[in-house]
């Protein structure tokens, strides 16, 4: 929860309904933990949520892939070089969500992570208060777009 349990106490009367959390995703492929945080990383599993302190809250199978290791390793390399650099962080519409969303798809050919998950900044930014806050969370979202470790 990057929010560290403020989406949970705020939401519900900033927005007019419940946000449990402000999730950040990865996925675990091949005994390998990928995710997007200054670009794409690739990490022993937990390293991030240790490093960062911030515990996993839920972890949900989304299947089995037959995508090889090396493959899925050119995918992120190219993900990275386009669509998932440093400088293209966006909390509201480039994030380590829709990373894993992308990664999802292409190793289970189709599919990906859950809708709630995905879309939950369109949901917040679709309320009066969401697009007051719009300014300030792209701002929250820069430092991430630098930061690893």
């Amino acid at each position: 929860d990057l929010s560290g349990g403020a989406a949970r106490g705020l939401s519900g009367a900033l927005l007019g309904f419940e946000v449990d959390i402000i999730p950040h995703t990865g996925l675990l492929v091949h005994g390998i933990e990928y995710y997007f945080s200054g670009g794409v990383q690739r990490e022993p599993p937990g390293a991030f949520s240790a490093r960062s302190n911030l515990p996993v809250h839920q972890s949900i199978p989304l299947g089995h892939t037959e995508v090889p290791a090396a493959v899925f390793d050119e995918f992120c390399f190219e993900l990275g070089r386009h669509r998932f650099h440093a400088t293209s962080y966006s909390l509201l519409s480039n994030n380590c969500n829709h990373f894993t969303h992308a990664c999802a798809e292409f190793l289970l050919g189709g599919g990906g992570i859950p809708a709630d998950i995905l879309h939950l900044p369109s949901r917040v930014l679709a309320t009066p208060m969401g697009q007051m806050l719009r300014p300030m969370l792209e701002a929250m979202g820069r430092p991430l777009s630098l930061e690893h470790g």
